[in-house]
C-alpha cells in the first residue's frame, strides 16, 4: 500500500482503492527500481558531460596558447570518448527495455479489458431480460452488480492513461532513434578521421620517397594513401608526377585526369597532364591544358615556358609536313620533229650509256647507217 501511494504521488496516476495483487506489486517495485536507476544514470551522464566539456575547453585553451597536447591528455580523451560511447549504448538498451516493458504492460491491460468486457456484456443482457426473469421469480443480483461496475467505469480516464502511455512510448522511440543516429554519425566521423590520418601519413612517406628519387616507392605510398582517401586530388597529382619520372606517360595522364575530375582548378594536375601528353605526341591537347592552367595562374612561369616549347614543337611539325609535299607533273606526248634531232639538249637527253661508262648519242653511227640506207634506196 505504501509503495502504491508513493507511485501514485510520483506519477500522478490514480490507483484503485483495492489492494494490488502480488504480480502488480512486483511490477510496481520493478518500475520504481528502473526509475531510480535511470535517475542515477542521468546524474552520472551529467557529470561525464561536465567533465568532457571542461576537458574540451582546456584543450582549446592549450591550442590557442600553442601548447601541444600531452600523451596522458590524449589517453584521457580516448577514455572519455569510450566512456561516453558506453553510456550511450547503455542508454539505448535501457530505452529499448522500457519500450518492451510498456508493450508487455499494454498487452496485459488489453487482456484485462477483454476479460472485464465479458461480464459487462452479460450485465447488459441481464438488464434487458431482467423484467422477464423477475416476473418468473429469477434472481438477477449478480448481473445488476456487474452493470453497476460498468456504469462506474471511467472511460475518459482510461483514454487519458492510454494517451499518456502512447506519448511516453513515442518519446522513447524518438530517443532511441536519436541516440542510434548520433552513434552512427560519430562512428562515421571517427572512421573518416582515421582514414584521413592514415592517408596523410602515407602521403608524407611518399613525398619523402620522391625526394630521395625512389619513384617506385613513392608510387606505392601514394597508392596506399589513395586507398584510404580516394577523393584527394593532390594524391592523384603527386602520383602522376612520380609516374612521369618513371616514364609511364599513359598512367601519368590518367592520374592527372582523375585529379582534374575531383578539382578542375588544380594547376599542378594541368601541368603534369600537359607533360604526359607532350611525351605521347598529343601536342595540341597539351597546349589546351597549358592555356587552361594560365587562365587560373597567368604568371605561372613553368606553364609559360612549357606553352612556348609546345607551340614551337607544333610549328616545326607543320614545317616538316610542308617540306615533304610532292608536286605532281603531267607528261604530254608530242610528235617527233626531225629538225630537233641535232639539238644538243635532245642529243644529251637521248644519250645511251655504253659498256665502258661513256655515253653514245642516239643519232651516231646507227643514225648515219640508217640515213645511208635511206639514200641508197
Amino acid at each position: 500500500s505504501r509503495v502504491g501511494a508513493l507511485l501514485s504521488r510520483q506519477s500522478g496516476h490514480s490507483l484503485p482503492t483495492e489492494p494490488p495483487s502480488c504480480a502488480e506489486t512486483v511490477a510496481m517495485s520493478l518500475e520504481a527500481q528502473l526509475r531510480m536507476r535511470q535517475n542515477v544514470d542521468q546524474m552520472h551522464s551529467a557529470f561525464r558531460d561536465l567533465s568532457a566539456w571542461s576537458s574540451d575547453i582546456e584543450a582549446r585553451d592549450n591550442a590557442l596558447r600553442g601548447i601541444a597536447p600531452q600523451a596522458n591528455d590524449a589517453a584521457s580523451a580516448e577514455a572519455a570518448e569510450a566512456a561516453a560511447a558506453e553510456a550511450e549504448s547503455r542508454e539505448i538498451e535501457e530505452a529499448k527495455a522500457e519500450l518492451a516493458r510498456l508493450a508487455l504492460e499494454d498487452e496485459r491491460r488489453s487482456k484485462a479489458v477483454v476479460d472485464a468486457a465479458a461480464p459487462a456484456s452479460a450485465a447488459a443482457a441481464a438488464a434487458v431480460t431482467a423484467p422477464a426473469k423477475a416476473a418468473a421469480g429469477t434472481r438477477v443480483g449478480s448481473g445488476a452488480t456487474n452493470f453497476d461496475k460498468w456504469q462506474s467505469y471511467d472511460a475518459e480516464g482510461a483514454v487519458e492513461a492510454l494517451e499518456r502511455r502512447e506519448s511516453e512510448r513515442e518519446s522513447l522511440r524518438q530517443r532511441v532513434v536519436s541516440l542510434e543516429n548520433k552513434r552512427a554519425r560519430e562512428e562515421a566521423m571517427r572512421r573518416r578521421g582515421e582514414s584521413e590520418a592514415r592517408a596523410d601519413a602515407m602521403r608524407a612517406r611518399g613525398n619523402a620517397a620522391f625526394g630521395s628519387a625512389r619513384y617506385e616507392d613513392a608510387v606505392s605510398d601514394y597508392t596506399e594513401a589513395l586507398e584510404a582517401n580516394p577523393r584527394s586530388a593532390a594524391l592523384y597529382a603527386n602520383r602522376s608526377l612520380a609516374l612521369l619520372k618513371l616514364r609511364a606517360f599513359d598512367e601519368a595522364e590518367e592520374d592527372a585526369t582523375a585529379a582534374l575530375d575531383l578539382e578542375p582548378s588544380c594547376v599542378k594536375a594541368r601541368l603534369r597532364r600537359a607533360a604526359a601528353r607532350t611525351e605521347l605526341g598529343k601536342v595540341d591537347e597539351a597546349i589546351e591544358d597549358l592555356e587552361a592552367a594560365l587562365e587560373v595562374e597567368p604568371r605561372n612561369k613553368a606553364a609559360r615556358e612549357a606553352l612556348g616549347s609546345c607551340r614551337a614543337r607544333r610549328a616545326s611539325r607543320e614545317a616538316a609536313r610542308r617540306s615533304k609535299r610532292r608536286v605532281a607533273l603531267s607528261v604530254a606526248e608530242v610528235e617527233h620533229d626531225l629538225d630537233n634531232d641535232g639539238h644538243p639538249f635532245v642529243a644529251a637527253a637521248c644519250a645511251r650509256p655504253r659498256h665502258d661508262g661513256s655515253a653514245e648519242a642516239a643519232g651516231g653511227a646507227e643514225a648515219a647507217g640508217g640515213a645511208e640506207a635511206a639514200g641508197g634506196a
